[in-house]
């Protein structure tokens, strides 16, 4: 495997974790060596691999700055799994009270041939709450001649006492460059040729991790046929987008381009040949609010801090051209919501079609600003309204300070049903609040000030056609 062959022997070769090497280069130069550390990140970002550095660094008859010197007796005996006093556990496996208490009861014992007893404990949050109870009081006082290194991909999992006691150190996802460059060493000393686009397409599609690209690279070579002189295999880009099963990123651009432009018809058998080409739609998925993302920072920012090829940059200045900001963001919304969907449902391919009309489709698009201005309007005709009242306005002919026992009780007349006037019953009106800005009226009595008409309620039109779309006892 091609992880384990080019996994680094030394600090120096370890890509993409600068801060934290040199924190290690200088406990090692120094010889000043923790008891126990934690190890935070993404898989596959070198947590194991630094883990074992360190672990025969603290070892090395021969240390240095740049870690253990691999070649003295120490070292070689742990290289080989030769010596019981370098233990890596894996936790998923090995999680219970049990194993916790062995490693305990072997951790009180002096090293048999080595400086210090190490033990890795890798996914250490897979431990049972009774391992990290057996384990806490090791950690809270620990032997001088051993040293813990905890590795684990998710930190909350893990008890704050334990983190409390270590040393902690995250680790990033290493950068798309130095994947790139890692991977073009890999098959220069393997003699193999490549297209640079498809050592980005692994890149990008490792997620930050370089275990997993170097994963990808492997099975890139074995689907790679003969160069034209047939001298040896060649990693393409075609290879590799076959291989991971997907598509093609000039689609999924001209696809874009197309929602962009609010054009359905052509977005829409944009979609229909992609699908015919199969590959996954949730990739596709992904790949549409990736280059969204991207597309929002050239935006903003220009294309200078997108890291990828000269040509994706170039596609996605183009696209910006035509390119409306909020447009942008509505379609990103819109393919969020329908990720949760293609995971839930079948019918995945009907999903995508209707959340693409929707995208194009300015009669379905919320306008916020328009909403907002709207709700702002609203909420300060209902501030005025409550403040002042409706019968406080001139020319109304009802007197301003108007008595709640003065105030006619009779329900307005319903409306009319098969052509016949039905009249009910008045009811008696109780609990009115005059601060609540309307108030029954006598009947027959119209509401003449302010210019505005009104209903029979006392409630302005223009208002009362607005009361009807929104939820006003929320505003108030």
């Amino acid at each position: 495997m091609l992880y384990n062959d080019y996994r680094p022997d030394k600090f120096s070769k370890v890509r993409g974790q600068q801060g934290i090497l040199q924190a290690f280069k200088n406990q090692s130069k120094e010889g000043i060596i923790g008891h126990s550390y934690l190890l935070v990140g993404h898989h596959g970002t070198g947590k194991t691999t630094i883990a074992r550095l360190l672990g025969r660094a603290v070892n090395c008859l021969n240390p240095s700055e740049d870690g253990p010197c691999n070649e003295c007796e120490n070292c070689k005996a742990i290289l080989e799994g030769k010596t019981i006093d370098f233990v890596e556990i894996d936790a998923a496996s090995n999680n219970g009270v049990e194993d916790a208490r062995r490693l305990i009861d072997g951790a009180r014992y002096c090293p048999v041939e080595m400086k210090r007893k190490v033990y890795i404990i890798d996914e250490v949050h897979m431990l049972s709450v009774a391992a990290f109870n057996a384990l806490l009081k090791t950690l809270e006082e620990p032997q001088p001649h051993c040293l813990f290194i905890l590795c684990t991909t998710e930190l909350h999992k893990v008890p704050a006492t334990i983190r409390s006691r270590c040393e902690k150190y995250e680790f990033k996802s290493i950068p798309m460059d130095e994947i790139v460059d890692c991977l073009k060493g890999v098959l220069k000393d393997q003699k193999i040729s490549y297209e640079e686009d498809a050592l980005y397409l692994i890149a990008k599609n490792s997620k930050g991790a370089l275990r997993d690209s170097l994963s990808i690279l492997e099975q890139a070579i074995a689907c790679s046929g003969k160069s034209s002189a047939g001298e040896n295999n060649v990693v393409r880009a075609e290879v590799v987008k076959d291989m991971l099963g997907l598509n093609e990123d000039e689609s999924i651009r001209d696809l874009l381009y197309d929602l962009i432009r609010k054009r359905s018809v052509d977005a829409i058998k944009r979609f229909h040949e992609i699908c015919d080409r199969g590959g996954s739609l949730s990739q596709l998925n992904d790949g549409m609010i990736h280059i969204l993302s991207d597309l929002i920072i050239v935006l903003h920012s220009g294309t200078n801090v997108i890291r990828d090829t000269d040509k994706y940059k170039e596609s996605l200045a183009f696209m910006a051209k035509h390119a409306v900001l909020h447009d942008i963001y509505y379609a990103v919304e819109v393919l969020a919501e329908l990720r949760i969907q293609l995971r839930q449902q079948e019918s995945q391919e009907e999903s995508m079609l209707l959340a693409i009309i929707q995208i194009c489709d300015d009669r379905v698009k919320p306008d916020y600003q328009k909403l907002l201005l709207e709700v702002e309007r609203l909420r300060q005709e209902l501030f005025e309204f409550k403040k002042v009242g409706v019968s406080s306005q001139e020319g109304s002919g009802l007197p301003r300070e108007r008595k709640q026992e003065e105030v006619v009780k009779e329900a307005p007349p319903c409306i009319e049903e098969v052509g016949q006037e039905k009249k009910t019953e008045s009811k008696q009106i109780e609990g009115w609040d005059k601060t609540q800005g309307i108030t029954p009226f006598d009947k027959g009595t119209e509401f003449e000030g302010g210019g505005d008409s009104v209903d029979k309620a006392g409630v302005p039109q223009n208002l009362s056609s607005l009361l009807d779309d929104f939820d006003v006892m929320s505003l108030l």
